[in-house]
């Protein structure tokens, strides 16, 4: 017996109307075809809808994160051609930070909560931005302050 779920099967479609048994098989493959690409459009256009819908409600929070990843990985450069020569933890510092501020590492599941909301460090921060920022914030005072 088929499912009722089943609209692959051909059960799903046979009609038992009189109008439907009187149906020629050309006629029966045809609206077998135009009800399975109907399903299909279907699907697809909700999906299309809710990428679109997921896209701009993520788009704000993840090019803040990538501008903040930026200003780290970019003030991380600049300390390390400055400063580089005279501090080779620097250069390691700015070697770390490359690998830890990959995008895979910022988007990783283990970021984020089963409902894609950013779990947080204490300062409200993405926590390995906030760890690097406060890296970054340091080495600042320690070359721009003397």
């Amino acid at each position: 017996m088929t499912s009722v779920n089943d609209i692959w099967t051909d059960d799903f479609y046979d009609d038992t109307s009189s109008h439907a048994q009187n149906e020629s098989p050309e006629v029966k493959k045809l609206r077998y075809s135009h009800s399975k690409r109907g399903y299909l459009d279907g699907i697809t256009s909700s999906k299309e809808e809710n990428l679109q819908t997921g896209f701009n409600a993520s788009f704000p929070e993840g090019s803040t994160l990538g501008i903040k990843v930026g200003y780290i990985i970019g003030t991380l450069h600049m300390l390390s051609v400055l400063y580089g020569e005279d501090d080779k933890s620097l250069l390691q510092k700015n070697e770390q930070a490359k690998r830890e501020l990959g995008i895979s590492k910022i988007l990783s599941k283990s970021e984020f909560t089963e409902n894609c909301e950013l779990i947080a460090s204490d300062s409200g921060e993405h926590r390995i931005i906030d760890k690097w920022l406060h890296t970054v914030d340091e080495l600042k005072k320690r070359y721009f302050t003397n």
